[in-house]
């Protein structure tokens, strides 16, 4: 765990803003052509692991930036 002195609100919306834009490329540009050729050599119902592994990376960043946030807002 970060300690939350360790991070301000101006980095924890930078991480934020960096995870969303990493997930907008991946998603416009990468995910699509990985589900197609993921569908082609291993079958249809591989291709929902990549999508889901994305959301779960997603939700395991959120879920740390809501923590630090917590931590930060904890009386001492």
């Amino acid at each position: 765990m970060i300690p939350a002195e360790a991070v301000n609100p101006r980095d924890a919306v930078t991480a934020t803003g960096t995870a969303n834009a990493i997930g907008e490329i991946l998603g416009a540009g990468f995910t699509t052509y990985a589900v197609g050729a993921i569908a082609v050599t291993a079958g249809l119902h591989t291709t929902m692991l990549v999508p889901v592994g994305l959301m779960l990376a997603g939700a395991v960043l959120a879920w740390a930036l809501d923590d630090i946030r917590a931590d930060r807002s904890a009386p001492d």
